[in-house]
C-alpha cells in the first residue's frame, strides 16, 4: 500500500520526504520491535517466527520499507536534476537577456552620439543603423523593443 502511495504521490515532495522518514523509522525500530514480537509471539501465532538474527522481520518488515525508500530517494533525486536544469536554463536566459540589453544600450549611446553630431537629420539613416548593428534578438518581447526604439528614432 505504501509502495502504491509513494508511486501516486511523487510529485509531492513534501509527503515524500515524511514517507522516506517513516519508512527509514521502521526499519530503525524493527531490531526493538523484533524483540518485542519475540517476547509475546504465543498471544498471536502458533510458532516462533522471530529468531534472534531478525531474518523474519527483516524479510517480512524492513525488506519492503526498504525498497520504499529507495523508490523515494531515486525520485528525490531526479526531480532534484529536474530542478537544477530549469534552474541553469533561467539562469543562462537572464545573462542573454543581460547581454542583449548592454549591447542595445551601448548601440543606442552610439546612436545619440551620432544623432547629436548632426548625421541623418531628417532622415531614416539612424534606423538603418539601429537594424544593422544590433544583434538577432531570440524572443519576441526583444524583437518588440527593438521596433519601438527604432520607430522612435526614424520620427
Amino acid at each position: 500500500m505504501f509502495l502504491l502511495v509513494s508511486i501516486v504521490l511523487r510529485k509531492n515532495i513534501n509527503f515524500q520526504m515524511f514517507l522516506f522518514l517513516l519508512a527509514l523509522g521502521g526499519v530503525y525500530g524493527a531490531e526493538r520491535l523484533n524483540r518485542i514480537l519475540a517476547a509475546n509471539w504465543k498471544s498471536f501465532a502458533r510458532q516462533n517466527y522471530f529468531d534472534s538474527h531478525g531474518i523474519f522481520l527483516s524479510t517480512l518488515w524492513s525488506g519492503p520499507l526498504l525498497v520504499i525508500a529507495i523508490i523515494v530517494l531515486v525520485n528525490t533525486l531526479f526531480s532534484l536534476c529536474y530542478l537544477i536544469v530549469r534552474w541553469k536554463k533561467a539562469e543562462l536566459r537572464h545573462r542573454a537577456r543581460l547581454l542583449l540589453k548592454r549591447r542595445i544600450e551601448k548601440h543606442i549611446a552610439a546612436l545619440l552620439r551620432l544623432k547629436s553630431w548632426g548625421v541623418g537629420e531628417g532622415e531614416c539613416c539612424l534606423w538603418d543603423i539601429l537594424i544593422h548593428s544590433l544583434p538577432t534578438p531570440t524572443d519576441e518581447e526583444n524583437s518588440l523593443h527593438l521596433v519601438t526604439l527604432g520607430i522612435s528614432f526614424c520620427h
